[in-house]
């Protein structure tokens, strides 16, 4: 029998396959790359969303523990009930992430103590009161650089669930939060927000100034809210332009939906 030698040979590849071949990985790595970046930032907003509307769930079990009153958006003036222990109290200390100035209430990096507020009993996890998406800008009021990685948490509560304020021993003016018989509409009014990195520096949003608390728009141009009654959604920075009519679900006293 005759075998042909040529068919024993391996044939090897020219340089221009070669290049070919590599161009073809290229392109394919172009196009999935993108796809695969889309993917982990849907999953991250997923992940977001389902740690805020934990949150949402702690304070319908908190409610059942405290009449039917809310833990109070901030803290830094009345402690005791607020939801996180605002990063600008004096009662935060050294157990938020070191900053140069442990007293300045404008300092970004010491925003927030979950673990201290009263809220805390009712979740017993840091991981929930932080997205796990990675952002960073410029702090509103210093100027100074902010990165999440700094930050304790990323969720802050509706400033409107704050009402009353009683005077202090010492002068100053403390604040209750409102009851859950105030909010009109609670599948309609905002309670937990995903506030912008650059303007976190305590534990809620005021969205009356619109200029300071920032909406967070990390999430593919756009952040999660979630209602009174836990439940919430993906909301894109176009529809929540300031003063529009996303703006009246922070007001629990509203007259429509």
């Amino acid at each position: 029998m005759v075998v042909c030698r040529n068919s024993l040979i391996s044939r090897a590849f020219t340089l221009i396959e070669l290049l070919v071949v590599i161009a073809i990985i290229a392109v394919l790595a172009a196009i999935l790359f993108p796809v695969f970046a889309q993917a982990k930032a849907s999953a991250q907003s997923a992940t977001c969303l389902s740690n805020m509307r934990q949150l949402g769930t702690a304070f319908s079990v908190y409610l059942g523990d405290s009449d039917g009153v809310y833990a109070a958006p901030y803290g830094n003036r009345y402690p005791n009930s607020a939801w996180v222990l605002s990063g600008n109290s004096p009662l935060v200390g050294t157990t938020s992430p070191p900053c140069p100035n442990a007293n300045d209430t404008t300092d970004i990096c010491n925003v927030a103590d979950p673990t201290r507020g009263s809220l805390w009993p009712y979740t017993m996890s840091e991981k929930i009161y932080k997205c796990p998406t990675e952002d960073s800008g410029l702090d509103h009021s210093s100027g100074n650089p902010v990165s999440t990685l700094n930050q304790r948490i990323t969720t802050t509560m509706n400033g409107n669930f704050a009402t009353e304020k009683i005077p202090l021993n010492d002068g100053g003016i403390g604040t209750l939060a409102i009851s859950e018989s105030v909010i009109t509409f609670p599948s309609a009014t905002f309670m937990l927000v995903d506030e912008d990195v650059t303007s976190r520096n305590d534990g809620k949003f005021v969205p009356s100034t619109g200029e300071t608390d920032v909406f967070g728009t990390q999430h593919h141009n756009g952040g999660n809210l979630v209602n009174a009654d836990t439940s919430g959604k993906w909301y894109s920075a176009l529809s929540f332009k300031f003063k529009s009519p996303m703006w009246t679900k922070f007001i629990p006293t509203r007259l429509v939906p």
